[in-house]
């Protein structure tokens, strides 16, 4: 059983994760890349502590603490439609931050036209996590995945 975490400690760490395999996890130091076809591969991967506080510096950027959980409501459309999109995913996201735990969920199957900006926060804090796991050579040295979602 893992430690109870103090969450009115000021320590900044989150897990993101999306439902095909791609998962970050701070708290263990550990990456996975989802490879389609073949099984998920999960590394070590610790972030430095300048790229950790880059992260947190953009998600206090795009005001991430003020996003409602589980998420942001859906508007609802002038016509009456949902705008469904396939392929889709579902995404989560436990953070730590500013004394904070928030815990977020998501599916990428209703678009939201137009965006929201709570929404927009959601997908930046996704980005900016991605790009900086895009960044380590460990993860760009992980083989290509094969397959596609149809």
């Amino acid at each position: 059983m893992a430690p109870a975490r103090d969450h009115g400690s000021q320590e900044f760490s989150f897990v993101l994760e999306e439902a095909q395999g791609f998962r970050v996890d701070t708290r263990a130091g550990t990456v996975t890349k989802d490879m389609i076809a073949d099984p998920d591969t999960t590394i070590r991967l610790r972030f430095s502590r300048g790229d950790l506080r880059a992260i947190q510096r953009a998600f206090r950027a795009v005001h991430l603490l003020d996003v409602p959980e589980p998420s942001p409501l859906y508007p609802k459309s002038s016509n009456g439609l949902i705008e469904v999109v396939q392929p889709s995913t579902a995404w989560t996201l436990d953070l730590d931050m500013d004394g904070q735990h928030r815990h977020w969920t998501w599916d990428t199957s209703r678009r939201v036209l137009p965006a929201t900006a709570q929404w927009d926060t959601l997908h930046a804090a996704v980005r900016t996590v991605r790009k900086m796991v895009e960044e380590y050579q460990d993860y760009r040295d992980l083989p290509s995945a094969r397959g596609a979602y149809e």
